[in-house]
């Protein structure tokens, strides 16, 4: 059965449909297929020869996915729409007997591809080319052989006010220049939601105030830690002069 196996393989590596459907791909594949015809006819006469197959298990599939950006900080299950491949019914079908080479289903690389959504579990403050493992997700087995798993490569999305350094969160506030003159209280949003920040009177614009424990979450070394969000306080622009009065 080696050499069906690799077949398997090469067919699955050239085959068109994973190139855009380069010519030279489907030369080659062509020319594999050829290949594989002659070398099972001339195995098949031979006495004694054994194609059956002993289960195996269906190989690992990796996909990289974008994730939203307060998603990834705050985990939990999600959802994502792959292609994933199935063991060829039909492929299995000829093994088992008829004396037919080549798949016409699948092109005799042993696989269909089918689109699938697959749920799973991100921890909080998963950081960008971390990978998430979904065991039982990745190609189908053969022969009874259990699935692979599915490995999902996670970037979160960039976030039009918020950024992420380590476990700390930075963003930016304008505030009106009374406020920078008698001091107050700035509302921020942050990873965890709405907070607030006292700032002092006179306080000059360009100053960063730290919330303590307001950014991201994440569990290292079986324990649970948390960053900071940093809230740079900027003057917000003078309003424009009104227009002109019309005569």
């Amino acid at each position: 059965m080696e050499i069906h196996r690799a077949y398997r393989r090469l067919a699955f590596e050239s085959h068109p449909d994973r190139h855009g459907g380069q010519i030279e791909m489907e030369v080659k594949f062509k020319e594999i297929s050829e290949a594989y015809k002659i070398l099972v006819a001339s195995f098949s006469g031979e006495e004694g020869a054994d194609f059956s197959e002993i289960p195996e298990r269906g190989r690992d599939i990796q996909h990289d996915i974008q994730v939203d950006f307060l998603d990834a900080a705050a985990g939990g299950e999600m959802n994502v729409e792959i292609t994933r491949p199935y063991s060829c019914l039909e492929c299995e079908e000829m093994e088992n007997g008829e004396n037919k080479p080549v798949c016409a289903s699948c092109g005799g690389i042993g696989e269909v591809f089918k689109k699938v959504n697959v749920e799973f579990l991100i921890p909080s403050g998963i950081e960008a080319g971390e990978t998430v493992q979904v065991p039982g997700e990745g190609a189908s087995g053969r022969a009874g052989g259990r699935s692979g798993d599915l490995f999902l490569k996670v970037f979160p999305a960039r976030h039009p006010a918020l950024e992420r350094r380590g476990l700390n969160v930075h963003s930016e506030v304008r505030v009106p220049a009374f406020r920078l003159i008698n001091g107050g209280t700035v509302r921020v949003f942050t990873v965890q939601g709405g907070a607030h920040v006292e700032i002092s009177p006179k306080t000059t614009p360009g100053r960063t105030f730290r919330l303590k424990g307001w950014g991201i979450r994440r569990i290292e070394g079986g324990r649970s830690i948390t960053g900071d969000h940093l809230v740079r306080i900027l003057k917000m622009p003078d309003k424009p002069p009104p227009p002109p009065k019309r005569r």
